[in-house]
């Protein structure tokens, strides 16, 4: 955060509240509070390997599951509800965009964020060959696109020799990092949202 204010930029964090499960809601809040304080935003993640943990308080009886995508759509509307509630209860305000932990999300993952009333998803991960999501979209879609009622948008990739890679912070140099910038701005390349439209 003191990186990010020092340039003046406002950053998104995805917080997830499962540990909720074990440890209560205060220690959530813990997490969020000094992001939100500070000004930025807190958005929904949820790892479901913290069912395993929650023993009487599981919501979904004693199911368990290391990926969201392992759980039917009516069971991940079920988890998905527990955990934007317990962020909520933690004190950050209602939740638009979620990321599942592992980005092991698929279509009933956003047919679910829809029927719950999620804007955006954060699961495709183009730039990660043999990824979990299996999100019915393709290497190729590269820019926020609209499926199945939310607002898709790829986790970000850098083209390498060898093909895409994941534009993760700590797992790109800072040439790399300078580099995929400088090259985004000198072909006007911005991330506005896909004209194509994935709905299968």
């Amino acid at each position: 955060m003191d990186v990010f204010e020092r340039y003046g930029l406002r950053a998104v964090f995805f917080v997830d509240p499962m540990p909720a499960l074990v440890w209560g809601t205060g220690a959530v809040a813990q997490v969020v509070e000094p992001i939100l304080v500070r000004g930025h935003d807190v958005q929904l993640q949820m790892h479901t390997e913290w069912l395993a943990l929650a023993g009487s308080a599981n919501p979904l009886g004693g199911k368990t599951g290391r990926n969201l995508k392992d759980f039917t759509r009516s069971e991940q509307e079920v988890l998905l509800d527990y955990a934007r509630e317990a962020l909520i209860a933690a004190g950050t305000p209602r939740p638009v965009a979620f990321r599942t932990g592992n980005y092991g999300a698929n279509d009933d993952t956003l047919r679910a964020l829809t029927r719950l009333g999620f804007a955006n998803s954060s699961n495709h991960t183009p730039g990660i060959a043999g990824s979990d999501c299996d999100i019915g979209v393709g290497p190729e879609d590269r820019r926020p696109i609209r499926r199945l009622g939310v607002t898709e948008i790829p986790v970000g990739c850098i083209q390498v020799p060898s093909g895409l890679r994941h534009a993760q912070l700590t797992a790109l140099s800072y040439s790399e990092l300078t580099g995929a910038v400088s090259h985004a701005r000198q072909h006007g390349i911005d991330s506005s949202p896909s004209s194509r439209t994935a709905s299968s």
